[in-house]
């Protein structure tokens, strides 16, 4: 028998990094189009910067977009219709090549039920580097689901666009310190990398949130250790994935890359571990809305603002929200107290951001929010983010950020609840006039 003929077929391509270019090519002709058409020109040269230096060094650049709605557009019809409705000859430096992938997408990550985490496995790309728009949302939630799916990632954040800069600077925070992401400038990446660790082996040590907690006689609660923070990192990613009722003991310390003899050295359950994240959690969030809320703008708009931030966190991670909300109150009273421990502090931060505005606009007719009035309003808020999840619809979150905000704003502001549009232009008005 004569030897089957060699095969033709070119060997199999295997990179280490891949450059993502996210969403560069959408139309920008409306609703936060217009805040993209005033800072995405600002990227685009560090963009074709990076796309120059990523070929020349032999790395694949991947383009993904969002048809919006145009389901039988091909990539070149999307390309076409940015250049004639977006940013014009303006990206020309972004361009693609003659046989870089293009995946077109549907969902708010790049990864969401898309060709692209199978395209980057099949070249054997272990490290993305995120790059285009929106830093508080495409980007934000391309960043989680790599990391859930143990990318090395990195985001140049002089390369991405954002639609508000206070929401991008708590987007790039989170992706900095809960998904351990390399939060850096253009220039300082390398191109030449050719081996990337598994993200929970990553030299740089995990940087514990602040949890504002002490011991039963009053001393402060000693920072959290590496391995368990490591351990606290991998329940994340289990529950993630498999939901806080199927995430099992050994899959979290598989996921830590560690033993059940260490799980059980530093928690003695499945459920400590949970409380210790989910206190973890609740501050990086309350951090996050805070450094949301800056009050250079019209009061209801601010404030409206910090609710959207607090909603695009939930929609992040749909199953560790499911956990915290609902699962949380199911468990031991340990476990009740943690949660009204949490709302708490979401009422207190309620309290400290209306004197913060208050402050800063005098010459709105407000009242002060009362610590039992803040708990009340956080109680309903509550009641209605925890039916939305319950009934798995936290894609239709955005839905409440008009209603949170007024329910909040019929409380503070004077005579709002007569006519909540009119004080809302009213309240706009008068700053305004002082502006």
């Amino acid at each position: 028998m004569s030897p089957p003929p060699a095969s033709s077929a070119p060997p199999e391509r295997r990179d280490v990094t891949a450059l993502l270019v996210i969403d560069m090519f959408s139309p920008m002709d409306g609703g936060d189009g217009r805040a993209l058409r005033r800072t995405a020109p600002k990227v685009l040269p560090v963009i074709g910067e990076l796309i120059q230096r990523a070929r020349a060094a032999g790395v694949p650049v991947v383009y993904v977009e969002n048809h919006e709605g145009r389901w039988t557009a091909t990539a070149d019809e999307l390309v076409d219709a940015a250049r004639k409705h977006g940013l014009g000859d303006d990206l020309t430096p972004i361009l693609p090549a003659p046989g870089d992938p293009f995946v077109i997408r549907a969902r708010p990550s790049a990864f969401d039920r898309s060709q692209l985490e199978d395209l980057l496995q099949s070249r054997g790309v272990r490290r993305v580097i995120l790059t285009g728009q929106a830093t508080e949302q495409g980007i934000l939630y391309s960043a989680l689901d790599a990391s859930v799916s143990r990318f090395k990632v990195v985001v140049p954040q002089d390369a991405v666009a954002a639609i508000d800069s206070s929401l991008a600077g708590a987007a790039l925070r989170m992706m900095d310190r809960n998904m351990h992401a390399d939060v850096t400038q253009a220039g300082a990446i390398d191109f030449s990398v050719t081996k990337v660790q598994p993200p929970i082996e990553r030299v740089r040590t995990p940087r514990p949130v602040r949890v504002p907690l002490s011991s039963a006689d009053g001393s402060p609660v000693p920072p959290v250790s590496e391995t368990r923070q490591q351990l606290l990192s991998a329940l994340a990613i289990v529950i993630s994935r498999e939901g806080f009722g199927g995430a099992k003991v050994a899959d979290i310390a598989r996921e830590a890359r560690t033993s059940l003899r260490t799980f059980y050295a530093e928690f003695s359950s499945k459920e400590e571990c949970f409380l210790e994240l989910h206190r973890q959690i609740t501050v990086a969030v309350v951090d996050s809305v805070s450094a949301s809320v800056v009050f250079d703008r019209p009061w209801v708009e601010v404030m409206r603002k910090g609710f959207e931030t607090y909603f695009n966190i939930l929609m992040a991670q749909p199953l560790l929200t499911h956990a915290i909300l609902v699962e949380l109150a199911t468990l031991s009273p340990e476990a009740r107290a943690a949660r009204e421990e949490a709302m708490d502090m979401f009422a207190a931060m309620l309290c400290d951001l209306v004197e913060q505005g208050r402050a800063a606009n005098p010459e709105l007719e407000s009242r002060a929010l009362s610590p039992m009035i803040a708990r009340g309003i956080m109680g309903a808020f509550m009641e209605l983010v925890v039916s939305h999840v319950d009934r798995g619809e936290t894609d239709r979150f955005p839905e409440l950020i008009d209603t949170t905000t007024d329910m909040l704003t019929s409380v503070v502001l004077v005579n709002v609840a007569a006519d909540p549009a009119a004080a809302a232009a009213e309240a706009n008005a008068a700053l305004q006039t002082r502006a």
